[in-house]
């Protein structure tokens, strides 16, 4: 393989992990334990799957576990701002 295309796919790698990614910041940084296992149920991870995955940064869980993370916060975000602006 071609230093180039090896360079590309460490690359490729380091995105599908979750590197560079400004949630990573927040999750492995600033979250308390407390905050990880909200988020996670907020994602809608079973709370027996929360204890294990809590634990873990944020380049550890699964894309899909990343994922729903992510838009489980945006819907509990625009119900939040919702219920502010009534």
């Amino acid at each position: 393989m071609s230093p180039g295309a090896a360079d590309g796919l460490a690359r490729c790698r380091e995105a599908l992990a979750g590197a560079g990614d400004a949630f990573a910041l927040v999750w492995d940084g600033r979250a308390s334990d407390r905050d990880r296992r909200l988020l996670l149920a907020l994602g809608g991870v079973a709370a027996e799957d929360a204890a294990c995955l809590r634990k873990k940064a944020w380049r550890d869980l699964r894309p899909e576990v990343r994922g729903a993370v992510k838009r489980g916060l945006t819907r509990f975000k625009v119900w939040a701002d919702g219920l502010a602006a009534s």
